[in-house]
């Protein structure tokens, strides 16, 4: 991609990080009050890490972000879920959000 939408709209919030959640770059979902954990294969994803560090994660709630994609994806309004193993996919139950790009199993959205 020649083009970049890294930055866009970035919002980042800090969580208190469930035991189970240890990188960066991993789709999230709220376990309880103030605190994320993974998404399993299906939940909606309610932000990405940006970091994980002694017991906080710092999550993007809004802006551009780019996740590894299990299967296919199109252009345009799309709604993705978490497919597990920190891949989002396809899913008439996800979250609806804008794809800018998708291709070789990687796919740029804004959340």
């Amino acid at each position: 991609m020649i083009t970049s939408f890294k930055g866009f709209g970035e919002n980042a919030v800090t969580f208190e990080a469930d035991n189970s959640l240890s990188s960066a770059g991993v789709p999230v979902k709220i376990t309880s009050d103030g605190k994320v954990a993974p998404c399993a294969d299906g939940d909606k994803v309610c932000g990405v890490t940006l970091s994980v560090r002694d017991g906080f994660a710092t999550v993007q709630l809004k802006g551009y972000t780019e996740l590894p994609l299990a299967g296919s994806c199109s252009l345009g309004y799309t709604s993705l879920a978490a497919a597990g193993n920190g891949k989002v996919k396809v899913s008439a139950t996800g979250r609806e959000v804008l794809v800018l790009y998708s291709e070789s199993g990687i796919v740029g959205f804004i959340l």
